[in-house]
């Protein structure tokens, strides 16, 4: 005979059956040895490349239009159509990559 899960038991199991399946082993369970993690600063394991550090700017209100981009024709000092003064910014902060568009809006 079957008996009848309510709406919240059947939620409950599957949320915990869910995190079980997606948890590394042995996070929910009691460890009994001990880790251990040494962290050595000065020793250097290999070149970390700037284009990681890159930012992305957000395809939002007037940040892109009017903003980074002003058009080749306009009358705001540019380069190729990207507002002159933003380009010196972004080198004064030394900014390898900028991705745009990014954020959300690079999703669709």
């Amino acid at each position: 005979m079957r008996s009848k899960l309510s709406r919240r038991q059947f939620v409950g199991s599957a949320a915990a059956l869910s995190i079980s399946a997606i948890a590394p082993r042995g996070l929910l369970a009691a460890s009994s040895s001990a880790q251990q993690i040494m962290v050595r600063p000065e020793a250097e394991i290999g070149l970390i490349r700037p284009e990681f550090h890159g930012h992305f700017a957000e395809h939002l209100g007037s940040c892109v239009y009017g903003g980074l981009w002003v058009g080749k024709k306009s009358s705001v000092p540019n380069i190729d159509g990207y507002r002159k003064q933003a380009i010196d910014y972004l080198k004064e902060l030394g900014v390898p990559v900028l991705r745009w568009p990014g954020g959300c809006f690079a999703d669709d």
